[in-house]
């Protein structure tokens, strides 16, 4: 992994002996460690789910936009995240429900399990363990293990749409302006959304390759979750 993904600190992979006395915490404080960031990455197979209340959007990249969902107005402004850690919404982000475990890629290699074992959801004396006795994997282990390599193919096929949109020249880059009552106004700059019109103009080729792909679900997804965005001002007012 040549960049840290947002969150992680201390990524290193997950050893049996040198991890055995580790056990993985719980609620409240789940989500703390995501509590100053107003964007988190979001993959495409929870477009449709978490786009019911949840805002995406794509962040400009050096080579193709990342998508995310929007959780805050600005910066360190989180509206989802409680103060004790608790998440205040009904669809948690695959990627916060990941976290801090993940997988190691390198060229060359197998994958490989890692951990943020700098992260405070891990202790020694309370939590569930990761390894039994034996130094075996737990079943807490192993469900983990699972959802990381499932969230791991769903990354690349995320990378496979935001590219095939990219190249499409379906994005748009738009400012989101949202003024609660009684309240400043909040300005966001540099985001970027799938132009309905040149999805809607395309050529008939060009819609049978998505609908192929199976990436038309996901643009609508996309669309519609914008609606959210004024859930973001009813929260700013009530704040």
């Amino acid at each position: 992994m040549v960049d840290t993904p947002i969150f992680y600190k201390e990524i290193v992979p997950l050893d049996r002996m040198h991890h055995k006395s580790f056990r993985l915490k719980g609620e409240p404080p789940r989500y703390k460690f995501a509590a100053q960031s107003h964007v988190v990455p979001a993959i495409v197979d929870e477009f449709g789910m978490g786009g019911r209340t949840l805002p995406i959007v794509f962040l400009p990249g050096a080579k193709v936009p990342s998508a995310v969902f929007l959780l805050g107005m600005n910066p360190g402004d989180n509206r989802l995240i409680a103060s004790d850690g608790r998440w205040e919404d009904i669809y948690v982000p695959a990627y916060l429900r990941r976290y801090p475990f993940i997988i190691g890629e390198v060229e060359g290699a197998e994958s490989i399990v890692c951990i943020d074992q700098s992260s405070e959801l891990f202790g020694t004396e309370t939590g569930q363990p990761l390894f039994d006795e034996s130094g075996e994997e737990t079943a807490l282990l192993q469900d983990k293990i699972r959802f990381i390599n499932d969230y791991l193919v769903a990354a690349r096929r995320t990378d496979e749409f935001v590219k095939t949109m990219a190249e499409l020249d379906l994005f748009q880059t738009v400012t989101i302006d949202v003024q609660p009552a009684a309240q400043d106004r909040r300005v966001m700059h540099g985001l970027m959304m799938i132009d309905l019109q040149k999805f809607n103009a395309l050529p008939d080729k060009d819609f049978l390759r998505l609908r192929q792909m199976g990436f038309i679900p996901m643009v609508y997804a996309h669309l519609a979750s914008l609606a959210n965005l004024d859930r973001f001002a009813l929260r700013a007012e009530a704040a």
